[in-house]
């Protein structure tokens, strides 16, 4: 996560003027948030990191486990390279009471902790100015607490069917539409072929004319004119 802060002060909302700010920014530098939301509460855990390591990532599980020693811990996250380091995979054979479940590529956001990024940069990062590092992490840990004081887990309101029933919409579409870009792929291809074929024809007539100004002949130059071949839209110029 990025600590911007605006060249300008934000000029906030008021009732007769939109909130303002400059479009461009100063960067402080970075920080990387790891954070694990609890489905059964809506609890959420972070913990900001300077680097995005297997090191920095495995000592993030190692502290959001501790509360629940003796139980069958589910954890889902994505396939980020740093999630499957030799060093996480040792420390799981070791914890055999730990199992990750990662998401399908590319469908990190059916994960829930993804939802609740969303409401994090929504509410308190997007619009947020950012002197320093720090105070970006403040900010985000301020956010934490009091997320964590009124926290309830997330509900899925949609249907198992209503959701596959939308996947096989978009998978329907994209085929669709791949099979339309193919199609028009070849039609500018013959379009081109037409083109070059519209090209040599006049070529040809140039050099006839230019040969009958000056006298001079040019073998089987009659053979290129006399198919008539069509021109780029589509018309077909008269045989010579």
């Amino acid at each position: 996560m990025q600590a911007l802060d605006r060249t300008q002060p934000v000029l906030p909302v008021t009732f007769a003027a939109t909130g303002k700010r400059t479009h461009d920014y100063v960067r402080h530098g970075t920080t990387n948030l790891f954070a694990a939301l609890n489905v059964g509460t809506g609890e959420v855990i972070g913990e900001c990191k300077p680097s995005r390591n297997g090191k920095g990532f495995l000592a993030f599980p190692k502290q959001a486990v501790k509360p629940h020693a003796g139980k069958e811990i589910h954890v889902v996250l994505d396939n980020l390279s740093t999630h499957t380091t030799p060093e996480v995979k040792a420390w799981l054979a070791k914890n055999s009471h730990v199992h990750f479940h990662f998401t399908p590529v590319g469908s990190s956001w059916i994960n829930q902790i993804e939802t609740w990024f969303g409401i994090l940069t929504r509410q308190s990062m997007r619009r947020g100015t950012f002197a320093s590092v720090n105070v970006l992490i403040t900010q985000i840990r301020n956010y934490i607490d009091s997320w964590n004081s009124e926290a309830r887990p997330f509900t899925w309101t949609a249907t198992a069917d209503e959701i596959l029933t939308k996947v096989h919409l978009v998978q329907t579409n994209i085929k669709k539409l791949v099979a339309n870009n193919s199609k028009w792929c070849k039609r500018d291809h013959e379009t081109l072929v037409l083109s070059d074929a519209y090209r040599l024809h006049w070529d040809a007539e140039q050099r006839l004319a230019f040969n009958g100004r000056s006298g001079l002949t040019e073998p089987h130059s009659d053979t290129l004119t006399a198919a008539g071949p069509a021109r780029a839209d589509g018309v077909r110029r008269p045989a010579s």
